[in-house]
């Protein structure tokens, strides 16, 4: 009994958690939308603010310009001279069409130092002048001469509005300096700083540093003049908002988000504020919204934990015996050699055992319950596809969507090394089966008899075309011997002793032929058996170029070739099997001009590289060898083209020996060749073969340039 009591306990206190959790969740999104209400008015007051601001600078400056103007606009009178009544209403015409081209004044009026008016555009302002005395002259007397002055805001003598007035001291032409003067009616500058009244309980004033308010839009005539505590000091000077006390001294003022900007002109300030109460107007809505949302959700938790309870309880008895049979299928599964997974009818994860998870291990972060197919095709084709464009992995998606919808069997190939064989079946309810095997060692298996098939079909196919090759090269030369023999042997040779030494010369160049491909065959035969040895000696390789070259002098003469053979600079000692060396340099040169035709070239030369190794260069200008044929030619036996080899002769040896030859010396050797051309071959030594200098006690014979075959270029 104390179980299901704990159990009752338990549940009880998580409900009461999750209650008191949603009511502090509601208290943090209401105080999260109160701060936001704050911060977009704070936001639309200081647009507001640019906007005031901006506004009363232009018109700030307008009124500006027109007082520093008027000494050349108009005929201004003198200070100190008595002017007649022509000379002022000619003055005060000028002035007042000036006023009638501003919107903000009303009236411009020159002034004398001691306040008189000297001229007015407004006639009435010479008898009822402003009270300016007190004001404005003694702010100008202590300002800087040609600086706009705003003096504290009157009240009109003749209309009882409030007005400011503006003035700025101007010097007319060959008199002493006199007060230009602008009145501007507060209710025109405060159209002009807020244009629209659409933003409930926006204000914007112009005061001075010293709190004087000089300003109020909407238009304030009750507070105009006063002293409010300073907006320095309260509010940032850049315009960024705050939420201060309410400085217009209010009975039911309270807190007001405000923003402060400083005007063009010093001592003047804009500062743009609104009630507390307006900015959180919308928040008040929306979080008595919130409120109800909120009961209204713990009410429905309420009765779903109760309906809950009721539900669990039916479960119980059923969710023992379903547990059972889970725990004896769970077993099977996890028992299974194969990889079982099973999908429902909407194609998403039901299940899949511990083997499938070890067939597919970059899957099993995905192999939850209710993972849809798509996502996992998706991941397994950046796996399959690692190095595949986003066109090519969706291809291979589109491909295992449509076999896993038509339960098609098929193979995949692990980048792993795996396969495993994928086999799928439909399920009564419109699921699917998929039964995974590891068939790699099948595969290899099957692989490992093909390859072995392969090889004995490329080593009988090697085989015939050697025997092709070697049965055409030795029958040529002995064929020619044989013939001529018989000649000699019948004596009808014409009874001549020099067409008899032609027939044993030819007999000779024949043998020494045959004799040639059967050294080569053997040294074939050595070289792969790992018999032949390297009998080491000091050698100089460029002297050692140059006499293996002398010797296909002749050869190059019977073909039309030229032969260059370039001299290094000096000698070029080394540690090498000077019989093989030669025999790679023979290899070269001879295979150079066997492929070129008559008029070509074959240079050789021998030289020290960049990284102190020596390397023997040898290029011609022939025929050229096709670029998929160029991988193969040191493969032994190997022919580019037959009817070529049958033409210039050869078995194919030559360049498989020159390679083992120079990887006997650690070295190697590098074709590089264009059809039409011709082939370069680069044999090198690297730089551990090559000596400091000679040894020999012998002086060194000097090397020189041979040619043969052609004129020198």
């Amino acid at each position: 009994m104390r179980a299901p009591h704990r159990a009752t306990t338990a549940v009880l206190l998580a409900i009461a958690g999750l209650l008191a959790a949603q009511a502090y969740g509601t208290w943090l999104l209401i105080e999260r939308e109160r701060a936001h209400a704050l911060d977009d008015a704070g936001r639309m007051v200081m647009r507001s603010l640019a906007g005031a601001t901006a506004n009363l600078n232009r018109g700030l400056l307008q009124t500006d310009a027109l007082l520093s103007g008027l000494e050349t606009l108009v005929a201004l009178p003198r200070e100190g001279t008595d002017a007649g009544a022509g000379e002022r209403t000619a003055a005060g015409r000028s002035l007042r069409a000036l006023a009638d081209q501003s919107f903000l004044v009303r009236d411009l009026m020159v002034m004398a130092p001691d306040g008189r008016v000297l001229a007015a555009g407004l006639e009435a302002t010479h008898r009822r002048p402003p009270p300016l005395r007190d004001s404005l002259v003694p702010a100008h007397g202590k300002g800087q001469p040609g600086v706009l002055v705003a003096g504290a805001p009157l009240r009109n003598p003749l209309t009882g509005e409030w007005s400011l007035y503006l003035g700025r001291s101007v010097r007319p032409i060959g008199g002493g300096p006199v007060l230009a003067v602008a009145e501007l009616p507060l209710p025109n500058l405060a159209a002009l700083v807020l244009p629209e009244e659409g933003i409930p309980g926006l204000r914007v004033t112009l005061e001075r540093t010293d709190g004087r308010l000089l300003m109020s839009s909407p238009h304030d005539p009750v507070r105009i003049g006063r002293h409010l505590p300073p907006a320095v000091g309260r509010l940032a000077a850049d315009g960024a908002w705050a939420l201060i006390a309410d400085r217009s001294g209010a009975e039911d003022g309270g807190a007001v988000v405000a923003a402060m900007a400083q005007t063009f002109y010093d001592g003047l300030l804009m500062v743009a504020q609104m009630p507390e109460g307006d900015a959180l107007a919308g928040w008040r809505e929306r979080r008595r919204t919130i409120l109800a949302a909120s009961g209204g959700l713990a009410l429905a938790f309420l009765l779903a934990c109760a309906g809950g309870a009721l539900y669990l309880r039916a479960r119980e008895r059923g969710a023992a015996a379903l547990s059972q049979s889970k725990r004896l299928l769970d077993q099977a599964l996890e028992s299974m050699s194969e990889g079982f997974v099973v999908y429902g009818a909407d194609r998403r994860l039901v299940v899949a055992n511990r083997r499938y998870t070890e067939l597919f291990p970059h899957l099993a972060d995905l192999l939850t319950p209710g993972t849809p197919f798509d996502r996992i095709a998706e991941r397994a084709a950046t796996v399959m596809l690692p190095n595949g464009t986003a066109e090519e992995r969706g291809a291979w998606v589109t491909w295992r969507l449509g076999a896993h919808r038509d339960q098609n069997t098929f193979e995949q190939a692990l980048p792993s090394g795996r396969v495993v064989q994928s086999t799928q079946a439909d399920l009564p309810d419109g699921g699917l089966v998929s039964v995974h095997r590891d068939v790699t060692a099948t595969k290899q298996a099957e692989e490992r008899l093909a390859e072995a098939k392969e090889a004995a079909e490329r080593a009988n196919r090697m085989k015939s075309e050697f025997l092709s090759n070697i049965s055409h090269e030795l029958r040529t030369p002995l064929n020619a011997i044989i013939g001529f023999a018989q000649v000699l042997e019948q004596g009808d040779s014409g009874g001549t002793d020099a067409l008899r030494a032609e027939y044993a010369r030819d007999i000779r160049v024949s043998g020494e032929h045959l004799l040639t491909i059967i050294n080569d065959v053997l040294d074939m035969s050595k070289l792969e058996a790992g018999a032949m040895l390297l009998h080491e000696s000091e050698c100089d390789l460029g002297r050692l170029v140059i006499g293996a070259s002398g010797i296909l002098r002749e050869q190059a003469r019977s073909a039309g070739v030229t032969l260059r053979i370039d001299p290094p600079d000096g000698p070029l000692p080394v540690r090498a099997d000077e019989r093989l060396m030669r025999q790679v340099v023979l290899n070269l040169v001879s295979n150079a001009i066997k492929f070129t035709d008559a008029g070509g070239t074959v240079r050789v030369g021998a030289a020290r590289g960049g990284a102190g190794d020596v390397r023997v260069t040898v290029a011609d200008t022939g025929v050229g060898v096709e670029p998929d044929h160029l991988p193969k030619i040191f493969q032994p036996f190997y022919q580019a083209d037959s009817t070529v080899s049958r033409r210039r002769g050869g078995t194919g040896l030559g360049l498989p020996i020159s390679l083992a030859i120079m990887r006997m010396h650690q070295g190697w050797l590098d074709v590089a060749s264009a059809p039409g051309q011709g082939t370069t071959a680069v044999a090198t030594l690297p730089a551990q073969r090559c000596l400091p200098g000679a040894r020999s006690a012998a002086p060194p014979t000097p090397l020189s340039p041979l040619t043969s075959g052609g004129p020198a270029a």
